[in-house]
């Protein structure tokens, strides 16, 4: 279970990176236009807005990574590395070969869905076969 923390916190850092990146993009753009408007009056040269343009897109594209991998960072880890062994939902205990309906380590309620696994869990052998 370590390595999903792992994992989640490199996803968060790597979306507040993207996230910081896209503002940074985005201002540059917006003052990259303003000052280009405000130097020259030919609006109409394509050249004077492909840059800031190109840039504010780019730096949208960053801005809406950033947002997903930092409010879907779990969702992207469970995605990522999918668990074989049942854990409780709430605390992350591991709950292969366990019979109650209440984790162990938090006393929490298990759902159905989680002692269904747990009971395919200790049909499953833990080796493989020689």
């Amino acid at each position: 279970m370590k390595h999903k923390t792992i994992i989640r916190l490199l996803i968060k850092l790597l979306g507040v990176f993207f996230l910081l990146n896209g503002v940074a993009g985005l201002l540059g753009a917006v003052t990259y236009f303003l000052v280009v408007l405000d130097d020259y009056s030919a609006v109409g040269e394509s050249f004077y807005l492909a840059y800031p343009l190109s840039a504010a897109v780019g730096s949208g594209a960053a801005l809406v990574a950033g947002l997903v991998m930092l409010l879907a960072s779990n969702w992207l880890a469970n995605a990522l590395i999918p668990s074989n062994r049942p854990y409780c939902p709430n605390c992350g205990y591991e709950l292969t070969g366990m019979r109650g309906n209440d984790c162990p380590e938090c006393g929490v309620q298990l759902p159905q869905r989680h002692k269904q696994e747990i009971i395919a869990a200790d049909q499953r052998p833990d080796t493989l076969p020689m």
